[in-house]
Formats: structure tokens, C-alpha cells, sequence
């Protein structure tokens, strides 16, 4: 994908039993009085600035990427998903195959620590 292209993805629906192959993102939620848009299945979807730019970091340039990303795969607005998402998370993240932690973008030289 182009460096500056912007972000586009599409969700697909997986159950754990059937031992899906995907990478989890951990990250600061971070503020989201400025949100950032991605498209998803072709429709705009607002994301905190830390989740584009771990999205923009991470994207290959070839190919796609399977990830499961909190705010974007459950339905913030739905209590009830939440909440049954939420029992599942220690599963999605001990089944993935990759865990990604994202500290946030480089600020005040913190990439040489890294």
C-alpha cells in the first residue's frame, strides 16, 4: 500500500473454535477529541490517533494483515456485545498469532530506547 493511502480494511466475523490465524494489537486508547478515520467494508470508521498510527506502522506493503483490534471488532454503542466480548478477551489474545503491543509513536527520541 502507498505510505499515505488511507487505511482500508474489512471485517470479517471468526469464531475461536474454529482456531482462526490472526495478530491482536494492544495500545493506548489514547484521546480521542481528534479522531482519525479508516474505512471498514468501505465505510468511514473513527479511530484515535494511536490506532492509526499503529495501523499505519504496521500495514504491509503487500498482502493484508489479520488483526483483531478491540475498538474496531466489538461494537462500542452495544453493552451487551461489550460485555460478552469482554468475558472472551484472555482467549482472543492467548489464541492469536501474534501479539503486538504498541507504545504509541516515537516522541523525544523514545525510538532509541526501543
Amino acid at each position: 500500500a502507498e505510505k499515505d493511502a488511507p487505511i482500508t480494511s474489512t471485517f470479517h466475523p471468526a469464531r475461536l473454535d474454529d482456531e482462526p490465524v490472526y495478530t491482536t494489537l494492544s495500545y493506548a486508547w489514547g484521546d480521542n477529541s481528534t479522531p482519525e478515520y479508516i474505512f471498514v467494508n468501505g465505510t468511514a470508521f473513527s479511530v484515535t490517533p494511536n490506532q492509526a498510527s499503529a495501523l499505519l506502522h504496521l500495514r504491509p506493503t503487500e498482502g493484508f494483515l489479520t488483526m483483531w483490534i478491540d475498538a474496531i471488532c466489538i461494537e462500542q454503542a452495544n453493552e451487551a456485545e461489550k460485555s460478552h466480548q469482554i468475558r472472551l478477551m484472555g482467549s482472543i489474545y492467548e489464541n492469536a498469532t501474534r501479539i503486538i503491543a504498541w507504545p504509541g509513536p516515537p516522541t523525544d527520541d523514545s525510538d532509541y530506547a526501543m
